[in-house]
């Protein structure tokens, strides 16, 4: 199912009434790609801010915590034409044995596989019997393997999130409660399984991290808990494996809800950190840190025509800029009077505008952070809206969600998976329109391209005197260039 749905008379004239706020750009094409509800209840429900990632063949993957055959969440693969398919339904050993409740998203490995974190199920004996939760790895057909199972202790409980990638090669992420002052934890985890518990949070260095890890250039990991540190409204905080914290940010309340950060950090070009807060009830904010902790307000949202109470966090394109969703505001339609939510575009300069609004038939409250695909295009979901009638037939209520696409004219690029290695290592790169005369360099040094690669992937061999940069893959059409630099480890 491809439909774009422009709604001409509505847009245009909400275009005129909000274009002397200066803050509506309706240039985008925005495309509902996928009506979750299409394959019954039996198909993803309800998806909830998880990390959407894309695989070797250039479609994309997630989870999604409704839905499948137990009503109890499923992994999902879609492609960029709206073909979308099952991939696993959870839940579905005794006792929830592999978990349930998939609220993280998915993130890709070098080896082409995907990992995430179950809210729920994996251990019987957790908060009456519903279970801690899992962290999993699953292959681009479906075969899933628990990783583990939280005990609900000091190792923690209910992941909200996906893990990272680190740079030495296992997994790392954080559950959303335990510990010892159950406030959450940060874990790692290899990809054989073994688990060690790194920190345990104490309300003075934060507490209840809800979103994903993100790696620096500089090795370490930041992150955000939703409360804590000296106000109990939040913090940034940089993490040094195995076990040095440092509370970079406390968030507190200084009337304009610049606070509560819910949404991952992004790390730009600059090498300063981007994210959002949400303000909890209220408008929420657009922020920047500096790696020491120096933090800037980019842009409060008003709560009306800019959005309001942005959950998810921030994305940089290839033009330098970066993207995101509010989950509130913009356009009522027929959702809440809270509005429908905004998709939204900020300069590094603080230049705000929002580049769509959802209708509810368009959608409806996207917690998702948007991740651009290698084809130019954004990609995101909905939690609310959609299709109408298939999701009242299933819910009595408009509730399935959707998967949708954002075309803002930004050129397409190439992405190494991972984004750091040593010279020598054979690294996956991402793409488009690669064929056997693709010719590969990492900053400007030519590489060795590996056999067996295909239209949307390819294998390279870091070569010898290539040094920090970006990479870039020449093929018949022209050449493409990462949106991030490649870091050479020694």
């Amino acid at each position: 199912m491809n439909k774009i749905r422009n709604y001409g008379m509505l847009a245009l004239l909400l275009t005129l009434i909000l274009l002397f706020a200066g803050h509506i750009v309706y240039a985008q094409t925005y495309s509902v790609i996928y009506d979750f509800g299409s394959q019954g209840s039996t198909g993803p429900l309800e998806p909830m801010g998880g990390v959407i990632a894309q695989g070797r063949n250039g479609s994309l993957y997630s989870t999604s915590p409704g839905g499948g055959t137990t009503n109890n969440g499923t992994a999902f693969t879609v492609s960029p034409a709206g073909n979308l398919r099952v991939l696993y339904s959870f839940c579905s050993q005794p006792n929830c044995a592999d978990g349930q409740l998939p609220t993280g998203g998915l993130v890709v490995s070098p080896d082409g596989s995907f990992y995430g974190t179950t809210n729920t199920g994996g251990t019987t004996g957790c908060y009456q019997s519903f279970g801690c939760g899992t962290v999993f790895r699953i292959t681009p057909g479906g075969s899933l393997t628990t990783i583990y199972r939280f005990q609900g202790g000091n190792d923690g409980a209910n992941p909200l999130a996906s893990p990272v990638l680190g740079r030495d090669g296992n997994f790392y992420g954080m559950a959303y409660i335990g510990g010892q002052s159950n406030c959450g934890t940060i874990y790692r985890v290899t990809p054989s399984g073994g688990f060690d518990l790194l920190y345990q949070f104490d309300m003075t260095h934060g507490c209840s991290p809800a979103s994903a890890l993100v790696l620096g250039t500089d090795g370490s990991l930041y992150g955000t808990t939703e409360m804590g540190g000296t106000s109990n409204l939040g913090v940034v905080f940089r993490f040094t494996p195995p076990a040095n914290l440092t509370v970079l940010y406390n968030f507190k309340s200084n009337g304009n809800d610049t606070f509560q950060p819910l949404g991952p950090l992004y790390e730009g070009n600059d090498g300063n950190f981007y994210g959002t807060a949400s303000g909890q009830f209220g408008n929420g904010a657009i922020f920047r840190i500096t790696p020491s902790g120096v933090l800037t307000f980019l842009h409060v949202l008003n709560g009306t025509t800019d959005g309001a109470q942005p959950i998810s966090g921030v994305v940089q394109g290839t033009d330098g800029n970066f993207y995101g969703t509010a989950s509130l505001g913009g356009v009522s339609g027929t959702c809440d009077p809270g509005g429908c939510g905004t998709l939204f575009k900020i300069t590094p300069s603080d230049n705000y505008s929002v580049l769509y609004s959802p209708d509810g038939t368009t959608g409806q409250g996207p917690y998702t952070t948007l991740v651009q695909n290698t084809n130019g295009l954004f990609y995101g979901d909905m939690y609310k809206g959609g299709d109408v009638q298939s999701c009242v037939s299933l819910h009595d209520l408009d509730i399935c969600g959707l998967f949708y696409s954002l075309d803002a004219s930004l050129p397409r690029f190439v992405n190494p998976v991972p984004s750091f290695g040593k010279v020598g290592t054979t690294i996956g790169i991402l793409g488009q329109a690669f064929t056997s005369a693709s010719k590969v360099s990492f900053n400007g040094i030519p590489a060795k391209v590996v056999t067996g690669s295909t239209a949307t992937f390819l294998l390279a061999t870091v070569p010898s005197g290539a040094t920090t940069g970006f990479v870039t893959v020449t093929t018949p059409t022209g050449t493409l260039t990462s949106k991030q630099k490649f870091i050479i480890l020694p």
